[in-house]
């Protein structure tokens, strides 16, 4: 695995070197986005993820190939 200084200068030797201002523009949202505060979720939206990790560990669900074949129906 590299480490981050060997990361860090790939990425900016990339970001230095690319032309396309769609790619840095996704790049600019990228790290604005991973800067911000993390989404406070209210004990009810913890209480309904861990509801639906736990139908997960126990098999309670559904592959999206049979969702999707249940919705062409």
């Amino acid at each position: 695995m590299e480490s981050t200084a060997t990361l860090k200068n790939e990425l900016i030797e990339k970001i230095k070197n690319s032309q396309d201002s769609d790619f840095l523009n996704a790049l600019k949202i990228i790290l604005g986005t991973s800067e911000q505060m993390p989404y406070a979720l209210s004990s009810s939206q913890e209480m309904a993820i861990q509801e639906g990790r736990k139908q997960i560990k126990n098999g309670e669900f559904l592959k999206n190939s049979e969702v999707m074949a249940e919705a062409r129906q």
